[in-house]
């Protein structure tokens, strides 16, 4: 069965064909033609509850989005009473009439609560995310019942194998997994219990979503505090009638404030409200989700939440993970350490007294030392990176190397500053997206990419759209941080993977539905293109001279961000330990903030601060859960993956296009380790990982 409204983030663990013109004002586009079904797919007809032309009715009101979520429900419901009732009628069980009807709930139910998931998160009213709120409970209450229904199991297990085709047979094999997995083999009175748990698991992973999105701070200084901070970062933040400067904790104003600001008390205190977003309240909550994973995993028979979180994973177990957490940060320490004896050496120039360092200090030593060492001043690169330009150029290279067309869309958006494309090939839609890119109240506070349909090979277009929080052009030149293209490029790599994982029939198997631990490794991977010269001539471009980017300053950067890297993979890997080890807690006896205190000594090279509970803002616990890992672990992958660009060239569409059909396209219909080793010729290794780390 899909997980609808599914998302795919960016590593913000840490803090930080040609381009279509006239994206500001796009004009209405004729309805284009899309790729025929095709002619051998049998599907059980449903009519769309929601289609891609009419996904905009979910924020037209809240009793809209109310009445589309029943409408949903209701019809998903009906299709279940259907295929039970053929348990009469039929003697026996086939792909069409077991198969098809399943897949016709996930195709009703994903018409509604893909777009759902957008306004819970992004929506531009408290009612209208409230409401998203509660259809999203109303759809994984509906989720956990089905999955918990003897009736449809017998049936789907009843439904012989050996006559299906590959892909058929996996899909019917997962889905039956995915029915033990919610513990249908067990009980009547362990089932309620399980489908009790599962209720409140929702509730508590959306309380401790919208403590986060609401839990915005702002620290109010006096204007000299900001000396350093660009000059554009200035002029943007007035002081107020008491003539005080507000910064908030979102990242457009705390982002420049850890590089650039000169005062040490307002990075300590623009870092200390960031890492206290969601506390108090989310400290309770935490503990309560703890609680309710570590019933059900024992419920189901697993010694620990972990051992359940990781049997479908590539690591399969926890003792993989705890090894290469373990692995990983025997590797990296050494290079971290003689970072931050660095770094503090660096910081110790203006405060010789200074004994420990902090991570309020250190985005702010390295960006010093980056321009003392390699000659590069990130204040001056970010004059490369304006919003429109990046944003147009991004579109650009993905065009390019996927041959695809991004089209702008004259339709119905949830904010004024959300942008509407198709994606298409050879004049045929593939597919559509939104990029809802800047800040604003309510709003999710990181980088994402949110499914809101998953498509199939037989005429259902994918949609989906980003989340970001990047500097509004409207509001200024909003300048970008190279590492903000970076985040930029990485989720629009997810994009790419769901709008292309369109091969099978079955929506359970489209879109991002590989092994969890392998969804990070394609946007990882193409991370590497925005540190290529070739690459980033194409739109970086000064904002006063318009000139491109030199290929010195790109080469100067690379190096420069080479100096880091163990701190980086250090701190991923403190995130790692943290959300594997907690879940091994018992949490009736469990301190958060002792536990965290321990944690952070122990894999972290900063010193962690008083009064500092960073889980509180740490959505990856709840949506990762036990596996965090997955970004080093990606990473790892990545890395490995990127050797064939390396040899072939980074623009060599034809790679990058076997790369999408091999790798992107069969979505969930091949395990993941198949995947890599099809692209690669061998299976994946860590020597190319081993060689970055240590360059």
């Amino acid at each position: 069965m899909i997980r609808p409204a599914s998302f795919a983030c960016s590593a913000l663990l840490c803090l930080t064909s040609a381009c279509t013109p006239g994206v500001e004002n796009p004009s209405a586009q004729a309805p284009v033609p899309r790729p025929p079904a095709p002619a051998a797919s049998s599907s059980t007809s449903v009519e769309r509850v929601l289609s891609a032309d009419a996904v905009h009715l979910v924020w037209e009101s809240p009793a809209k989005l109310g009445e589309l979520c029943q409408r949903g429900l209701d019809r998903a419901a009906e299709i279940k009473a259907q295929l039970l009732a053929s348990t009469g009628t039929t003697a026996v069980r086939t792909r069409d009439n077991t198969l098809e009807p399943l897949d016709a709930i996930d195709r009703v139910i994903d018409d509604v609560w893909g777009p759902v998931g957008i306004i819970q998160v992004a929506g531009p009213s408290s009612a209208l995310r409230d409401a998203a709120s509660e259809c999203s409970q109303r759809f994984s209450a509906f989720y956990s019942e089905l999955s918990l229904d003897v009736r449809v199991y017998n049936l789907l297990a009843s439904l012989p194998p050996e006559g299906l085709n590959p892909v058929d047979r996996r899909y019917l094999e997962h889905y039956l997994d995915d029915f033990r997995r919610s513990g249908v083999d067990r009980d009547e009175a362990t089932r309620a219990r399980l489908t009790q748990l599962n209720t409140e698991l929702v509730d508590y992973g959306q309380a401790f979503g919208k403590n986060i999105r609401e839990g915005t701070k702002t620290v109010y200084v006096e204007p000299s505090q900001l000396q350093g901070l660009p000059q554009d970062f200035i002029s943007l933040h007035p002081p107020n009638a008491e003539g005080k400067v507000g910064l908030t904790t979102d990242y457009p104003d705390l982002k420049p404030v850890l590089a650039y600001a000169d005062s040490s008390e307002l990075r300590r205190r623009m870092y200390h409200a960031f890492r206290n977003v969601g506390y108090p309240e989310n400290d309770a909550v935490l503990i309560e989700i703890l609680k309710r994973r570590r019933e059900k995993a024992v419920l189901l028979g697993y010694e620990s939440w972990n051992a359940y979180a990781a049997a479908d994973l590539m690591t399969k177990n926890v003792e993989t993970i705890q090894r290469f957490i373990e692995d990983m940060v025997a590797a990296s320490r050494p290079i971290a350490a003689k970072e931050a004896e660095e770094l503090l050496a660096y910081l110790r120039r203006a405060d010789p007294k200074l004994e420990y360092l902090y991570e309020a200090d250190a985005i702010y030593a390295r960006a010093k030392i980056s321009a003392e060492r390699f000659g590069v001043d990130p204040q001056a690169v970010r004059k490369y990176f304006g919003y429109t330009a990046v944003r147009d150029g991004i579109l650009a290279v993905y065009g390019e190397l996927f041959n695809l067309e991004f089209v702008p869309i004259d339709g119905a958006v949830w904010h004024d500053s959300v942008e509407y494309f198709s994606m298409q090939r050879g004049g045929a839609e593939l597919g559509r997206f939104y990029l809802d890119m800047h800040p604003r109240e309510g709003k999710y506070k990181h980088a994402a990419m949110w499914g809101m349909h998953t498509g199939n090979n037989r005429g259902r277009i994918p949609v989906t759209s980003l989340l970001c929080n990047f500097p509004d052009p409207k509001a200024g030149p909003a300048l970008m941080e190279h590492g903000e293209v970076s985040y930029f490029f990485h989720e629009f790599g997810h994009l790419i993977h769901h709008m292309l994982a369109t091969s099978t029939p079955w929506l359970g198997q489209n879109g991002i539905s590989a092994e969890g631990d392998f969804t990070e490794v394609p946007s990882q991977l193409l991370e590497e293109w925005i540190w290529d010269p070739d690459v980033l001539a194409r739109f970086a471009v000064h904002a006063d001279t318009g000139q491109a980017i030199p290929r010195e300053l790109v080469q100067n950067m690379r190096a420069a961000d080479d100096f880091g890297k163990g701190l980086w993979a250090l701190r991923q890997l403190f995130f790692a330990a943290f959300s594997h080890y907690v879940h091994l807690e018992d949490p009736n006896q469990l301190n958060l903030e002792t536990f965290t205190a321990g944690i952070f000594a122990k894999y972290h090279a900063y010193r962690r601060p008083q009064g500092l509970h960073l889980y509180a803002s740490n959505g990856h616990v709840i949506g990762m859960s036990s596996t965090v890992y997955t970004y080093p672990w990606s990473m790892m992958i990545a890395k490995d993956m990127f050797t064939r660009f390396e040899k072939e060239g980074l623009l060599n569409s034809a790679v990058m296009q076997e790369y999408g059909a091999k790798v992107l396209a069969p979505g969930g219909s091949r395990d993941a380790q198949d995947l890599i080793a099809d692209f690669l010729g061998r299976p994946y290794s860590t020597a190319a990982f081993e060689r970055w780390l240590h360059r």
